[in-house]
Formats: C-alpha cells, structure tokens, sequence
C-alpha cells in the first residue's frame, strides 16, 4: 500500500505540475520529496533563473531524504562543458557514487579500492567478471580512455542521476533528452535535469521531447522573502531594513543576496557606533548596488557607470524641454523610487567595496566618518535651531530654562554654527543679563575652531562687519593675531607648488617676499621638477596689479643669478629672462 500511495502521489504532481508549474520552496521541497522516495523511473525538470538555489535545495532534499531513496547509487554531473554524449557517460559513470554517502564527508579511499568497489556491485559482477583484466591497469592507464567509454554504459543501471546546468551544455537538447530517454526506459534509473529555461540555446526542440521524455516539470520560483530566508542570518545586525530594500527591488537571487550579506556585513562593521542616518544609507546603497553590479536584468542602472547618474537624476528637475532618452528615463525613475537622489563621494566608495569585496584603499571608512561628523553637526544644529524657534514662537514666561537651554545647544554645537550665529546669540545674553554666559561661549568657540584660525579673521570674513558685540571682536582679533602663522616664502610656493591650489596666506607671502628672499629660494635645493615649476610660478604669477611686484622681484632675483656665472646665464636663459 506504501508503494501505491507514493506512486499515486507522484501522478497528482505529475498531473498538476506537467506543464512547469510555478512553485515555492516548501511545496518544491513537498514535491522533490516524492520524487525521491517513489522507486518508479521518473525524470523530473527542476528550471527557474539562475541564482535562485536550484542545485542548492536539490542537494538539500537528496540530504534530507536519502533514507527513502530506492536507489543504492547516487551520480551529480554538471552538463557545462561536456562536449559529447560519450563525455557524458564516461562522466556519469566515473562520479557515482552510494546513496548512503550522500551528507558525509568522503574518507580518503585509495584507488584501486574505489574502482573495485564500482566495479564489484553485485548487480554487475558479470560485467566485472568481463572486464576484470582491464579493471586491474584502469587507474594508471593514460592510454585507456576509448575502454573506458566503451564499458562505462554497461556499469550506468538502476541510479539517481542528477544533470546540471543544462542550458549551458554544447550538446544539442534532443541529444541530452534522448540520453535521459535512454536512462530511464533501458537502464531503470530515474534522472533529474536542472537548468533556466529562458536561457536553453533551443528551446523548442526541448518543447517538442519534453512531453515524451519528463514527467514532472517544476518552474522553481522562490519569494523575495523565502530566498531572504536562504541567503541572509537572521542575527544579521540592521535585517529587518536590509530585507525592505531587497523587497523594493524584488531581489529573490541568492548570488546576489550572499553578495549583498558579504557587502553589508563589510559596510556595517566599519560603521559601527556611527550615526544611525550613515548606516541606513550605506545599508541602502550597497543592496542597491549589488543588484547593479550582478543582476541580470539588462534594464537596469550600471553601477560602473554611477559617476554619470546625477545627470539622469537631475534631468527630470530641468526645464521641460530636454528629456532624458530610453532606458535611462526608465533608470533613473527606478533609482528615484527606491529613495536614491545624488551620488556623491560616500556612495562612489561603497560602489568600490561591492566592486572588490574589502574597505581597503576604497575610501568608504573616511567617508563615513566625515558624513558622520556631519549628521552630528546636523542634530547639534537642529537643537540650536529649536532653541531660535522657541525665541520667536511664543511669549512663555520661562526665561532661566531658555538661557539655559541657549547658552548649552550653542556650546554643544559650537563647531558647526557660523560667527553670525555667535554673535546673535551673545548679543541675547547680554541683553538677559548673562555676561558671564556670553563671555563663556565666545571662548568656547574660539576653541572649538583654534584649528581654524581664518574663522577669527573678521576683516576677510564676508559678513564681518555685522559682527558687533565689541567683547567678541575683540577676542576674535586676539585669537586670529596668536593662532595665525603666514607661512614662509619657501612654505608657500612649495605648498603651491605640490597641491596646485592655495588660501590667502600663500598669497600674502609671495606679495611680502623681497627680491633677497626669492633669491634664496631659487638658490635653495630642490628637486628637478620642484625647482622649475617653483620658478615658472613666481615669474608668471597673478594678474593683478598687487602681483606685479611678485612676478618684479622674481625676475630681479633671477637676473642676479644670471650674473653669478656663465652656467647660471645658459639655465636662467631656459624661463625666459
């Protein structure tokens, strides 16, 4: 009765699913179930994309229930590669193997064990019987390989034999399925064959013998949630906002998921302690990114393309007339409905993580903790802001908790609000009585940016002038008169010079320098390149009228060193002068 109720209920699936019915993981499991534990000579089509965990939950139910498995051997082929049917029964036979042993760790065997006990099945004593003498040299034998195609067929009887990759096999399908055909009617095994469909070279040939050939035919096509369940721990920290995102994208790939565990896990540890807002994005951005970069979807955005997204981003915000041509409208309404708006450096470095698999030399850690300091800056400023709003939005009677709450959100984010701020702030103070408050701040502020001393100078300062408390002014022109350092004329250049870029104190010292001081500099040491683009940048510097002293006394003091020698003359000659 056990037998007939097994065989009835692989007719039931075989009824139902015969025409690729669409399945997920627990009634695939249901139906792998049946088909292993029936002793009829089943084939059954596992298909679906790739990445989904075909192979994977084929080998998890052969695990699961080899105890019902009527078969006491056991062969897994992959098809990719093999280039003709002989390979291919050479190949099954080689890799068989019993059913017993599926789950457990191969022990070492020596060779000649292995071949005599393939050999030495009782089912095909005859056949070794036969073959013995070439059993006995098979092993070492280089020459061998036709004897071994030629007898291999005969040993292929009464096995489980799962073929792979189907789709990517060189052989034709009806040659595969002739094969399988073959398997089953004239050697009593049962067969599975796993593969994408949408990917089979022909796939009408495989329509025109599948009929013939498979009885059960499974579209295996797990949920968004079912393939999260495969691919991502559940102690994983930040789960529950990295499944939303690979929800919004409908991500049920396992590849791409355990690629999407490996990056998150990287970004999440270097983020730890960071503000809650820098994880969300980088959690964000990187199952984004993964999908980009692995999924198979042709539509989809290319993340090595990410530096160019601001313009499709943007496009759809300008005027009506210019319009962004297909797919790239189609990319960026997709990135503008997951929520992302601008690429920026901090996602260029995730974009590098996901692209190499480690932090290292991609830059994400600096940019992490500056966006860090920033969204800190941000709250900071916020509570600051509140303080404001609570100044001008009502006439609550409660002035010790608002000095109080003033003096302490201006303190706390003291680096992250401008002199304006101060100033409007300590003139409040004063004006409650509260000098010592204001005094107290204004020197707080002074250190919070002591390593900003250009924040102190007042007469550069585009808005200076509306600087008035006379108290913060004069701290300011104390503070910019002891931290401020002009640099050197040498310092200056060679900052110049290396960085390509340069702040008003360079400025300052090549306008101060004397004909003596650029002098010295042109005869200092220097390296080969140094020297000349140190020179070429003081005789052609500015366009001011304040830099033609500079680009004068250059040019004096290289006209003194033409004079020093006949060698100086020929190297001065070289910049013209």
């Amino acid at each position: 009765m056990a037998r007939v109720r097994t065989q009835l209920t692989l007719g039931c699936w075989a009824g139902r699913y015969k025409q690729g019915g669409f399945l997920s993981i627990a009634t695939t499991k249901k139906v792998l179930r049946d088909f292993l534990s029936s002793d009829r000579n089943d084939v059954l089509a596992l298909h679906g994309a790739w990445g989904v965990g075909k192979t994977h939950v084929w080998r998890e139910a052969l695990v699961a229930n080899k105890v019902a498995i009527k078969r006491p051997n056991y062969c897994y082929v992959s098809l990719f590669g093999i280039r003709n049917l002989a390979e291919l029964r050479t190949s099954i036979f080689l890799k068989s193997q019993p059913v017993k042993s599926l789950g457990i760790d191969p022990k070492d065997e020596s060779v000649a064990k292995k071949w005599k006990r393939i050999f030495s099945a009782s089912s095909m004593k005859w056949l070794y019987e036969r073959f013995g003498s070439v059993v006995n040299v098979l092993p070492f034998a280089k020459n061998l390989t036709a004897s071994v195609e030629t007898i291999a067929p005969h040993f292929v009887r009464n096995m489980l034999i799962c073929l792979d990759d189907f789709e990517r096999s060189p052989l034709k399908p009806d040659e595969v399925l002739g094969l399988v055909s073959e398997l089953k009617e004239e050697k009593a095994c049962k067969v599975a064959l796993v593969f994408n469909f949408d990917k089979l070279g022909d796939r009408e040939s495989y329509r025109s013998y599948k009929e013939k050939v498979i009885d059960l035919e499974i579209l295996y096509a797990p949920t968004v949630d079912e393939a999260v369940l495969h691919a991502i721990p559940t102690d994983l920290p930040e789960r529950a906002q990295i499944i939303e995102y690979i929800r919004e994208l409908q991500i049920t790939n396992i590849r791409i998921l355990r690629k999407i565990f490996d990056a998150v896990t990287l970004v999440l540890d270097a983020t730890c302690g960071m503000h809650a807002e820098v994880r969300r994005e980088a959690v964000a951005s990187t199952v984004l990114f993964c999908w980009c970069a692995y999924g198979t979807d042709a539509s989809k955005p290319d993340v090595a393309d990410i530096a160019h997204w601001n313009r499709r981003l943007l496009v759809p915000r300008l005027k009506k007339g210019e319009v962004l041509p297909e797919p790239e409208a189609e990319q960026a309404a997709l990135l503008c409905r997951y929520g992302f708006g601008h690429v920026e450096d901090f996602h260029l470095a995730i974009a590098r993580v996901v692209d190499r698999g480690f932090l290292e030399e991609t830059g994400f850690v600096e940019e992490a903790r500056k966006r860090d300091a920033s969204l800190h800056g941000l709250d900071k400023s916020e509570a600051f802001r509140q303080v404001w709003r609570r100044f001008h939005g009502t006439f609550t009677d409660d002035r010790d908790s608002f000095i109080e709450q003033m003096h302490a959100t201006a303190k706390d984010s003291a680096e992250h609000i401008g002199s304006g701020d101060l100033n409007s702030t300590v003139s409040i103070l004063r004006q409650l009585s509260r000098d010592d408050l204001a005094d107290d701040l204004i020197a707080h502020y002074i250190d919070a940016h002591k390593d900003k001393p250009r924040t102190f100078d007042l007469a550069e300062h585009p808005f200076g002038g509306s600087i008035d408390d006379p108290s913060l002014r004069e701290q300011f022109e104390k503070a910019y008169a002891m931290l401020a350092k002009t640099p050197s004329l040498s310092e200056a250049i060679h900052f110049m010079v290396k960085g390509g870029s340069w702040n008003a104190e360079h400025v300052a010292a090549l306008r101060r320098a004397s004909v003596d001081d650029f002098q010295a500099l042109f005869l200092g040491p220097h390296d080969y390149d140094v020297h000349s683009n140190l020179v070429k940048r003081c005789i052609s510097w500015g366009g001011d009228l304040e830099d033609a002293g500079v680009r004068k006394n250059a040019r004096e003091a290289l006209e003194r060193i033409k004079a020093s020698s006949d060698l100086n003359a020929l190297r001065v000659k070289q910049f013209g002068v």
